[in-house]
């Protein structure tokens, strides 16, 4: 399996955050340029699907807008499972 970075790992825990809380709609204020690169590279990968909503389109969600839209594959459900399971399981055993 391929080994992913931190910041790998914590992109697709926000995306899928994002997904579960928010509908799939991003706030791509909370991303930087290492996010934009990975889920570009992701997308070409076929990992997910994530598009910049069109002007007329975004929202607004508190401070920030929504301006892109995420959608995951099976594998990236997965990996978000496994990554967040990882990150549960420094602070407690599973039974």
């Amino acid at each position: 399996m391929k080994e992913y970075s931190k910041n790998e790992k914590s992109l697709l825990l926000y995306l899928e955050t994002c997904l579960v809380d928010n509908r799939g709609k991003v706030q791509s204020a909370h991303m930087n340029d290492i996010d934009f690169t990975i889920t570009k590279k992701w997308k070409e990968e076929k990992l997910i699907e994530f598009r910049r909503v069109p002007y007329h389109e975004i929202t607004t969600a508190g401070v920030f807008p929504q301006t892109h839209t995420i959608k995951f594959t099976d594998k990236a459900w997965k990996l978000a499972h496994q990554f967040r399971r990882e990150r549960a399981e420094i602070h407690t055993d599973t039974m």
